[in-house]
């Protein structure tokens, strides 16, 4: 059994045919690989290191493919961009972008609540303009308020680490790949 990646009237199959399967068009052997239609597809992410697919697709749906050391990548990448008209390349500037945009919308979200929560005065009982919409995340933000400024950047400073050394290991690893953005 072999990996294969095959696309064909704008949707992209995968997944394993036998090795005795000359025919890769046949319509049997499409109905047993599992497609994705190419116009629900956002992302492909192709890596050259462990030659592997990840196709971004609907929302957040993700699919990874593993593939054999003998799969051509850069003949797949050019099926696809000969295939989906719309489809490009991003650029090295771009893919670094699109690899750390969620670690940095994490910092973005924990600096954002670090803030709030300094303008809190855990003391104060008129809520004057600092009165949220519920009261769960009202009680919330006031404990961590009462901690103290020092043990809330303490916490989450220690949160804001996770997302940190994600965009690290990201860009350090980004060698060897190539997104086509649809």
């Amino acid at each position: 059994m072999k990996d294969s990646v095959i696309i064909k009237d704008g949707i992209i199959y995968y997944g394993r045919l036998n090795l005795s399967e000359n025919v890769l068009d046949s319509q049997f052997n499409l109905n047993t690989l599992k497609k994705i239609n190419g116009s629900c597809i956002k992302t492909v992410q192709l890596n050259s290191r462990n030659q592997s697919v990840i196709i971004t697709y609907n929302k957040d749906d993700q699919e990874l493919i593993s593939l054999d050391k003998a799969f051509d990548l850069t003949s797949f990448k050019n099926n696809i961009l000969d295939s989906f008209q719309h489809a490009r390349i991003l650029s090295n500037d771009d893919t670094r972008i699109h690899l750390i945009k969620k670690p940095l919308i994490g910092i973005a979200v924990l600096f954002f609540l670090v803030l709030i929560i300094s303008f809190l005065d855990p003391d104060s009982n008129s809520y004057n303009g600092s009165r949220l919409s519920t009261q769960v995340i009202d009680g919330l933000l006031y404990g961590f308020a009462s901690l103290g400024m020092p043990k809330v950047i303490l916490i989450f400073g220690t949160i804001m680490l996770i997302p940190i050394f994600r965009i690290i290991l990201k860009l350090r690893n980004r060698k060897g790949i190539t997104i086509i953005k649809f």
